[in-house]
């Protein structure tokens, strides 16, 4: 039986392109190998270049083979911006959408076509389904006091959340630290 999805794509088009202009960027998303860390919602990401432009939403998932567990996906896709060189930050979000809403993320990497500049967002995370999108910037691995201004509302929501799944508390004076009960 045929897919009923079949056909939709703009057939006298070259292959990845649906009519809209020439694909200008390869996203490349590596799905973690943790149980459970592929997803079946819809991911959406915006490209920020260095001038301060940015893409609309592009959308990556094909159907139902995208985002699974340890699988490397790649998606051609047209930016919309003129002379784009390279990549210097993005966002992301996952709309919820099925049973397994959380990813873990390993990586995304963003290659210029043109320039064949490649620039890598190391996420090594789980990311849930939220109305906040997610920034990162090329090479994200800052320390905390070299957090640009713009991602410390961020960057301090994410250590809230890490400092409410790791409470102590001492139930014998002079004994050892246990975790809180309820914190995880």
């Amino acid at each position: 039986m045929k897919s009923p999805f079949m056909g939709r794509k703009n057939k006298d088009a070259p292959d990845g392109d649906t009519g809209a202009g020439m694909d200008d960027v390869a996203i490349e998303v590596v799905t973690g190998d943790r149980r459970g860390a592929g997803t079946d919602c819809k991911v959406f990401v915006i490209l920020h270049d260095d001038k301060g432009r940015t893409s609309p939403s592009l959308r990556l998932n094909k159907r139902f083979t995208t985002n699974c567990r340890a699988q490397t996906c790649t998606f051609r896709k047209n930016t919309g911006l003129p002379s784009l060189t390279s990549v210097s930050k993005i966002e992301f979000w996952l709309e919820k959408f099925g049973m397994g809403a959380d990813w873990f993320v390993d990586r995304i990497t963003v290659t210029v076509l043109a320039t064949g500049k490649r620039s890598v967002f190391p996420l090594t995370r789980w990311v849930k389904p939220a109305l906040d999108h997610t920034f990162m910037l090329t090479n994200d691995c800052l320390l905390p006091q070299e957090t640009p201004n713009s991602l410390r509302a961020q960057r301090m929501t994410e250590l809230g959340y890490k400092k409410a799944v790791y409470k102590y508390i001492c139930n014998v004076p002079g004994g050892p630290a246990q975790v809180r009960r309820g914190s995880r």
